[in-house]
């Protein structure tokens, strides 16, 4: 697939996402102290999202990634998929 295309893909994943941001629902990761809160990393094929360690934040990506397969039929390839979790605290 093209990569632009791609991309206009992912622009919906991203805004899928903001919303349930702007709900408050989504909670962000900080990446250091006095940093951003960050949701997601996309890249040229790739994405990666954060969320906060727990069950209810899963849900939630497992939530969008399926309505986002809804309205584009792109669905997250299992196999290629990697979760990993990591509890660092900032604070």
């Amino acid at each position: 697939m093209s990569p632009y295309l791609f991309m206009l893909y992912m622009e919906k994943l991203a805004i899928l996402m903001q919303e349930k941001v702007d709900y408050g629902d989504w909670q962000l990761v900080k990446i250091s102290i006095n940093g951003l809160s960050i949701s997601q990393l996309f890249f040229a094929d790739d994405c990666i999202l954060f969320v906060k360690a727990s069950s209810k934040q899963v849900w939630l990506v497992k939530e969008v990634l399926n309505l986002f397969y809804k309205v584009s039929s792109f669905e997250v390839n299992v196999s290629k998929s990697v979760y990993k979790v990591s509890i660092i605290s900032l604070e």
